[in-house]
C-alpha cells in the first residue's frame, strides 16, 4: 500500500498551494513510511523540479528545496508516499521518471511485471531497476493506453506524459486500488484517501445522504463513483482518462473511458475439466502474488476462500522448500470469545 497525491492547476501554482498540498499528503503518511517524493511539472514546456521534503529518503539525488524554486513556473504536482515491496532500493523511488522525462506515481502491484519486462526487453527496452513501477511506465511509453490490457494486477496510477503533453489516469479492472478526486473550474486534486482533500478550498459540498443511506441501511459500499461527500468522487474502476491540460474543464474526470468489460458467455465444460481449470487459475494467481522482496502473510478468516489461498500457497512453498516463509494472520477483537 502506497499513497498518491496529485494537484493540477490550469494556470500556475503558489507557495500556499504547495504548502497545503504537502499537508494533505502527510495525512496519508501511514500508507508510505519508507520514502516520500514530490515533483513539480510545467505542463506546457515539460520542465520539472524534484523537490526534497523533510521525509524524502536521504539518498535521493538531484533534489532542491522548495525555497530555491520559482513555483509560479509550474502547474502540476505529483506526490508519492512509498511502502517498499518490490526493489527495496532507492531506485524504486517515486515519482519515477523515464528517458522521455515522463513521470508516474503508482499505488498497487503489477503481478506479471517480470513477463512484461521480458516482452519489452525483446522490443529493445532497457531497464535500470527491478521494480514493477519502471515496467509500468515503460509499458505505457511503448503501448500507450493499451498497456492496461497487459497488466495482471491492482493499481491506481497517474502519469505525466511528457511526449504527448497530457495527464493519464488509470484504475484497475475491479477498483481494488481507489482514486478519489475533487474537480474545480480550473484545477483538480487526486488522492488515495478522502481525508487528503480537507486542505483544499471548497472541497466539502456537504454530506451525500443517498450514499450514506445505501451504506448504513443496505451495507452497500463503492457501488458507483459517489462518496459520503457531494464534491468528492471516486474515479471509476476499469476506466482511464486522457487529460490535455490546456483543454481542462471540470467535467473531464467525470467522463473517463472504459477499457475493460466482463465477457458474459456460456462455456461448455464438464465437472472434471472445470475443477482442473479452476485449480490451475488459482495456483497461478496465488503464485504471482507471492512475488515480493519482503516477507508476506495471509489474512485468515476461517472461510473457504482464505483457507483455499493458504492451502495453495503451502503447496507452492513446499515444492520450493520455503515453508518457513508461510505466515498466517488473524484478527481477534476484544469482547469475543477465543476458540480453543
Amino acid at each position: 500500500m502506497c499513497g498518491i497525491s496529485v494537484f493540477f492547476h490550469k494556470h500556475s501554482l503558489s507557495v500556499p498551494l504547495y504548502e497545503r498540498f504537502l499537508i494533505s499528503m502527510h495525512k496519508i503518511d501511514h500508507r508510505g513510511p519508507d520514502d516520500e517524493g514530490v515533483v513539480l511539472v510545467n505542463t506546457n514546456t515539460g520542465n520539472f523540479k524534484i523537490v526534497r521534503t523533510p521525509k524524502t529518503h536521504i539518498d535521493i539525488q538531484n533534489t532542491c528545496d522548495i525555497n530555491e524554486v520559482n513555483i509560479s513556473e509550474y502547474n502540476l504536482i505529483l506526490g508519492h508516499k512509498r511502502l517498499s515491496i518490490i526493489d527495496l532500493s532507492t531506485q524504486g523511488h517515486q515519482p519515477m521518471q523515464n528517458k522521455d522525462n515522463s513521470w508516474v506515481v503508482f499505488n498497487g502491484e503489477i503481478y506479471n511485471y517480470i513477463e512484461i519486462r521480458e516482452e519489452l526487453k525483446s522490443r529493445g527496452s532497457v531497464f535500470t531497476t527491478s521494480s514493477d513501477t519502471e515496467v509500468l511506465l515503460e509499458a505505457y511509453r511503448v503501448w500507450g493506453s493499451a498497456c492496461q490490457n497487459k497488466f495482471n494486477g491492482m493499481w491506481a496510477f497517474c502519469i505525466w506524459d511528457n511526449v504527448n503533453k497530457k495527464i493519464f489516469i488509470s484504475t484497475d479492472r475491479f477498483g481494488v486500488k481507489s482514486f478519489y478526486y475533487v474537480s474545480f473550474e480550473d484545477s483538480f486534486v487526486l488522492g488515495s484517501e478522502i481525508k487528503q482533500f480537507s486542505e483544499f478550498k471548497d472541497w466539502n459540498g456537504g454530506l451525500n445522504k443517498e450514499h450514506l443511506k445505501n451504506l448504513y441501511e443496505h451495507g452497500l459500499l463503492d457501488i458507483d463513483s459517489t462518496t459520503p461527500f457531494n464534491n468528492i468522487e471516486r474515479f471509476k474502476k476499469s476506466h482511464y482518462c486522457d487529460l490535455a491540460p490546456h483543454l481542462y474543464n471540470n467535467s473531464l474526470l467525470k467522463n473517463p473511458t472504459k477499457y475493460y468489460y466482463i465477457k458474459k458467455q456460456a462455456v461448455p465444460i464438464n465437472e472434471k475439466n472445470a475443477i482442473e481449470q479452476y485449480q490451475s487459475i488459482l495456483d497461478s494467481a496465488v503464485s504471482l502474488r507471492m512475488r515480493t522482496d519482503v516477507k508476506f502473510g495471509f489474512a485468515l478468516s476461517g472461510g473457504v476462500d482464505s483457507s483455499s489461498i493458504i492451502y495453495t500457497a503451502k503447496n507452492i512453498l513446499s515444492k520450493q522448500n520455503r515453508l518457513n516463509e508461510l505466515i498466517g494472520l488473524s484478527a481477534i477483537f476484544p469482547g469475543h470469545e477465543q476458540a480453543d
